[in-house]
């Protein structure tokens, strides 16, 4: 009897803790706040960066260092909501879609947002709403483009 009770109790507790492994967890970042959020304020704090440089090779600086950031971010942490790793890794594929420095020519700045769109969101054309991560990464173009 005693150990079918040491049994249920390992297999309540298991059944308590196994979720947040499997399916996700909402974690604290270092600054306190839910990863997801962090991580918006990276691409706040890219967004505001951007605007304020002109020159193209800070700004691909700029974009590098959030990269770095955001992948730093990701990893130190647990595994988030379904939700949440699905919207981040839409950031970074997105992002990832826009030319290094070396390749990036303003003047194909329209051909680079199809190319985002027509992977990311292609339906957008026949009215569908763009993600909000693909969204966000082609605010970044806009600002690299400017």
């Amino acid at each position: 009897m005693h150990s079918k009770n040491i049994l249920g109790t390992v297999v309540a507790v298991l059944i308590f803790v196994t979720p947040s492994f499997i399916f996700g967890q909402k974690t604290k970042g270092s600054l306190g706040l839910s990863v997801k959020q962090e991580a918006e304020l990276l691409l706040t704090n890219l967004k505001k960066n951007l605007k304020k440089e002109t020159s193209s090779d800070k700004k691909f600086q700029q974009l590098s260092k959030f990269k770095t950031d955001f992948v730093s971010l990701r990893k130190k942490n647990a595994r988030q909501l379904e939700g949440d790793e699905i919207a981040m890794d839409i950031l970074v594929t997105a992002l990832e879609l826009i030319p290094a420095k070396s390749d990036f020519k303003k003047s194909e700045c329209a051909t680079y947002q199809q190319k985002i769109l027509r992977d990311m969101s292609p339906n957008s054309d026949q009215g569908e709403k763009v993600d909000p991560s693909t969204q966000s990464s082609l605010d970044v173009l806009s600002l690299l483009c400017k």
